[in-house]
């Protein structure tokens, strides 16, 4: 027998059973699901839905009895009996004693709170985000997946609409349509780690058509064991051979699986020429039976669509679903008002507000639009303390949305101005050379001294993707919508740099690496 000792759970944190407690007075009168409601009376959710529409039913009064528990303080057996675990269960929560993830999801879902509301996160990421090592094409974007999950937050209205799409079509594609930062890449992270399926993100590193075929066919052939040594020269061609991969995985599926291939940013992609009129990506018109896409994108017009396909095909919009995303918004939040890197700092400037954590969290909520990007600029730069550039802001006085923030940050940070002219260029390198590239090579190529560059890449981490390669740490622009931000001010002469004098700079500098070689 082994000596190692049992996995016993997760405990709530004093804090954590606190805010149970709270919430518990604070649901009582909140309109209560059907679902929950027939839980806790013993009836069916179709016989609530009928008492709720006037409707006649049998077993009226215990729906009554329930709601009249419902709208006073809930008991410990009421939340119980909502969350399906025992009372026991629940009442040794209340102590702090370990409990299974299972039974804290169902309480806190009962309660219309997160598990790591309750929970110290890094201990709930131990237990229930325990990433696996991915092998093969797919161990490229493993970092990229650890930093989408870091504070991963609910969905759970997405993937149900995923599973639905899936189980009830022979095949097709399910595309997740939302605007930049609404958290499109993340669904996609959590999706590729939980089914272990196929995956590709296209970036501004990587995002080339001929990348995408090269990554997904390697991993269809290494997955399936389908007698490729290496791949074919026409493999990043086209379409063809990827279609031919597919065709051979669909007669290859045991019953009752599916081959999923998940593939974000899809719009990203580097367009073809005008007269191009093949799917993005070399994406297959027709699909065999068990065989899906899974998409994400931004909105996108008739024209811009480029999805032809002799397949059922459904855009699942995040904008329709506001109330579904404005609780994991809450969520998002809570994780970094417990998140010991920025607590103190978040509290403080709470505090100094006379607002109460709940008070922040629902006003900020709105403030955000339901955005996650925004929320994690606004958040981390608000906990940078004296040194944020919020210190003397009032709530209602923070960006409106993302490109506001990303307007106001660099007005505030002086970026406009000759002094920081030096650090323009360092973040226009990156701009322009779209890659990953080191501190020492960025203070090479800007001609500043490497602590300077290292101190602005540090001060500005929240902007920049941080990676090891081959012993170094890397960085590149962390997301989309900060590029475009960035490239649209170039493109408008609204810096204090020009294009071509960064790339005079790049092109110089890489001139001289040549030369030096040559010698």
């Amino acid at each position: 027998m082994s000596s190692k000792p049992r996995n016993r759970g997760v405990s709530l944190t004093p804090a954590g059973v606190k805010r149970l407690r709270d919430r518990m007075i604070e649901i009582a009168g909140e309109e209560i699901s059907d679902k929950h409601l027939a839980t806790l009376a013993g009836v069916t959710p179709e016989n609530v839905r009928r008492y709720r529409q006037n409707k006649k039913v049998d077993d009226s009064h215990l729906i009554e009895a329930a709601l009249d528990k419902v709208e006073k303080p809930w008991t410990q057996l009421v939340v119980a009996t909502i969350a399906d675990v025992n009372e026991s269960t629940f009442k040794t929560m209340l102590n702090c004693e370990p409990k299974d993830t299972v039974s804290i999801e169902r309480v806190t879902s009962a309660l219309g709170l997160g598990p790591c509301s309750v929970v110290d996160p890094s201990d709930w990421s131990r237990f229930v985000n325990n990433q696996p090592e991915f092998k093969g094409e797919l161990s490229n974007f493993q970092a990229l997946i650890h930093r989408k999950l870091k504070r991963f937050v609910g969905r759970r209205f997405v993937f149900d609409a995923i599973e639905n799409f899936f189980s009830t079509n022979s095949n097709g594609y399910f595309t997740i349509v939302g605007e930049p930062g609404i958290g499109k890449s993340t669904i996609l992270a959590r999706y590729i780690t939980d089914k272990q399926c196929v995956g590709h993100f296209i970036s501004r590193e990587k995002n080339k058509v001929e990348t995408f075929l090269r990554t997904v066919c390697n991993q269809l052939i290494d997955r399936y064991d389908l007698g490729y040594t290496s791949l074919p020269d026409r493999a990043t061609n086209d379409g063809e051979f990827l279609d031919e991969l597919i065709q051979k995985v669909s007669k290859l599926l045991p019953p009752g699986e599916r081959l999923v291939i998940a593939v974000d940013a899809l719009d990203e992609v580097e367009k073809q020429s005008k007269e191009e009129v093949r799917n993005l990506c070399y994406l297959p018109r027709y699909l065999p039976d068990n065989v899906y896409f899974l998409l994400t994108r931004r909105p996108f017009t008739t024209e811009e669509e480029r999805l032809l396909v002799e397949a059922p095909k459904y855009y699942f919009n995040l904008w329709k679903y506001p109330k579904e995303s404005e609780k994991d918004v809450k969520e998002y939040i809570w994780l970094f008002l417990v998140d010991p890197e920025f607590e103190n700092g978040l509290r403080q400037w709470i505090e100094a507000r006379n607002l109460s954590k709940e008070e922040f969290t629902d006003q900020l909520a709105q403030k955000s639009k339901n955005n996650f990007m925004y929320l994690r600029c606004v958040l981390s730069e608000i906990a940078k303390g004296e040194n944020s550039i919020y210190r003397d802001s009032s709530l209602t006085a923070l960006p409106k949305d993302l490109q506001d923030y990303y307007e106001e940050h660099w007005k505030l940070k002086g970026m406009n101005t000759e002094r920081e002219r030096y650090k323009v260029v360092i973040i226009c390198i990156l701009l322009e050379l779209s890659e990953q590239i080191s501190c020492e090579l960025i203070a090479d190529i800007s001609e500043e001294n490497i602590d300077k560059v290292q101190l602005l890449l540090d001060e500005w981490i929240e902007f920049f993707n941080q990676e090891k390669l081959e012993e170094q740490t890397c960085y590149s622009i962390y997301h989309f919508s900060y590029a475009e931000f960035l490239d649209k001010k170039l493109e408008q002469k609204k810096l204090t740099v020009t294009r071509r004098e960064i790339n005079t700079k790049i092109s110089d500098y890489f001139e001289k690496e040549m030369d030096e070689d040559d010698e």
